[in-house]
């Protein structure tokens, strides 16, 4: 006659392989690395009778190249990232005033730095130049790639507004602290007239969060 197996063992062993699987998962969860939280930083703060969003977009892209858009009067502004040969870094700050309709500030500053950029080196970045050879995208827009050691700046506070010329003679300096998996932090000294108005001046370190998969 064929031998079956007591039904209570076979319980305690359906028990234990569950129970097995469940734990393998668990530590499978426990031990996947958390996604990176590539979203907006956003806090509000109070002066006076003022209450301000502001919101901060800052990014390290290392495999990316930035490309600008030639604006009306011969300037470069920030237009989008591609992939390329390159570390690309985007700061982005707006402050908001949330009583008004449209009391909104902020700065839009690009840096393109060499491959795998020195840890500590300064960079000194200047401006695209007004000859740089465009691809038309549109009939109101011409766009060029970026190269290491230039950047854009602009600057928008309602109602007025301003870039970095290409004939500008002012320099950005750009020096790497410290570059993770996730993370980068760089110190930044800029002073720049950005036309048509604006006198812009930076000297402070910014937390960068890497963008590693593409533009934001």
């Amino acid at each position: 006659m064929p031998q079956f197996a007591d039904s209570t063992a076979i319980k305690s062993i359906a028990v234990l392989t569950a129970a097995t699987a469940l734990a393998v998962t668990a530590f499978v969860v426990a031990t996947s690395p958390k996604p990176i939280d590539r979203g907006p930083i956003i806090y509000v703060t109070k002066s006076g009778d003022w209450s301000i969003r502001t919101t901060i977009e800052h990014g390290w892209y290392p495999g990316h190249v930035g490309v600008v858009d030639r604006i009306y009067f011969g300037a470069w502004g920030h237009f989008s990232i591609e992939p390329g040969e390159g570390t690309f870094v985007r700061l982005h700050k707006n402050d908001f005033l949330l009583e008004s309709f449209d009391g909104g500030s902020f700065f839009v500053i690009t840096f393109q730095l060499p491959p795998n950029p020195e840890i500590g080196k300064p960079y000194e970045l200047c401006a695209i130049p007004v000859g740089r050879k465009t691809t038309k995208i549109s009939d109101y827009t011409d766009t060029a790639r970026m190269r290491p050691g230039e950047f854009t700046a602009f600057q928008y506070g309602n109602p007025v507004m301003g870039w970095l010329p290409a004939d500008s003679k002012d320099v950005a300096t750009v020096t790497v602290l410290q570059v993770t998996r996730n993370t980068a932090k760089i110190h930044v000294k800029l002073n720049a007239e950005l036309k048509p108005v604006f006198d812009f001046d930076l000297d402070d370190q910014f937390d960068l969060r890497t963008m590693a998969d593409g533009a934001r």
